[in-house]
C-alpha cells in the first residue's frame, strides 16, 4: 500500500475536508461500512482512498477497451494482383 501525503495551509483544512467528504464520502462509506466512526482525519484518508480506487478503475477499464478492441479489428491482407 502506498502512503499519500498531501500538504495544505491550515487555514483551508476545514474546506478541503469539507470538499472530500461532500465529493467521495458516499462511496467511501459504501467501501467502509465503519465509515461514520472515523475521525475526521481517518474520513479524509477514506475519501482519498474512493478516489484513487475509482481513478485506477476507470484507467484499468479504458486500457481493457482499448486492448479489446485492437484484438476485434480484423487485419486485412491486400491480395496480390495476378495478370
Amino acid at each position: 500500500m502506498a502512503n499519500l501525503t498531501i500538504r495544505v495551509p491550515n487555514a483551508d483544512v476545514p474546506d478541503v475536508l469539507a470538499a472530500l467528504e461532500q465529493q467521495w464520502s458516499r462511496e467511501a462509506s459504501r467501501l467502509n461500512p465503519l465509515y461514520s466512526d472515523l475521525t475526521p482525519a481517518e474520513r479524509a484518508s477514506a475519501c482519498i482512498g474512493a478516489y484513487l480506487r475509482q481513478t485506477t478503475k476507470n484507467h484499468r477499464r479504458s486500457k481493457e477497451v482499448e486492448r479489446r478492441r485492437q484484438l476485434d479489428t480484423p487485419i486485412v491482407v491486400e491480395e496480390p494482383a495476378i495478370t
